[in-house]
């Protein structure tokens, strides 16, 4: 199985090395985002839904990136090459998870709150679905911790949910004012 792991590791690190040369990849988020979504769609086969489901990327590989690319993400793109091209991940693990993570951190809308579990990371909206009702709840969520609480800042405690990303006109939808949150 580790061998399995780390062929499929070096082929695709291979091939996401490519992206670097793309004219335009790193001109501007939607850009950026959309290089990584189309190389991601590509390679949906090889890696599997399991590790596709696992790393929340299935919640995102087909929004439409004009209605949720955060006016701030938390990325410089100027940075991108260095950071996301320049050192081999040791496992397939490691990888998607930070492939996640950018992709995330493109489209998060934050809510300007801070954790109250561990202080450090900034509470961003996402919608939660509960899998047993398929009811939709707009919720605030850590991605440093993994705290996730209700709107009303209560911790929230609604069950096993799929996470979707939630955007501006969700929060209209919920009548949350981003400016005042």
């Amino acid at each position: 199985m580790k061998n399995i792991n780390k062929y499929l590791l070096d082929n695709l690190w291979d091939d996401f090395l490519k992206l670097q040369m793309k004219p335009h990849i790193f001109d501007d988020y939607c850009s950026y985002f959309n290089t990584l979504i189309n190389w991601l769609k590509k390679h949906i086969d090889t890696i599997g839904d399991n590790l596709i489901t696992k790393y929340t990327l299935d919640t995102i590989l087909h929004i439409n990136i004009e209605n949720y690319i955060s006016k701030n993400p938390d990325i410089i793109l100027s940075h991108e090459r260095i950071r996301m091209f320049s050192q081999t991940p040791e496992t397939i693990d490691s990888f998607l998870m930070s492939l996640s993570d950018t992709l995330w951190d493109l489209i998060k809308l934050y809510s300007g709150k801070y954790c109250p579990a561990c202080e450090e990371g900034e509470l961003y909206y996402v919608i939660f679905e509960l899998i047993t009702a398929k009811q939709k709840v707009l919720a605030l969520e850590c991605g440093v911790c993994g705290w996730a609480e209700n709107i009303d800042e209560t911790e929230w405690s609604g069950g096993l949910v799929n996470i979707y990303p939630a955007n501006e006109t969700d929060l209209a939808a919920y009548g949350v004012n981003k400016n005042q949150s």
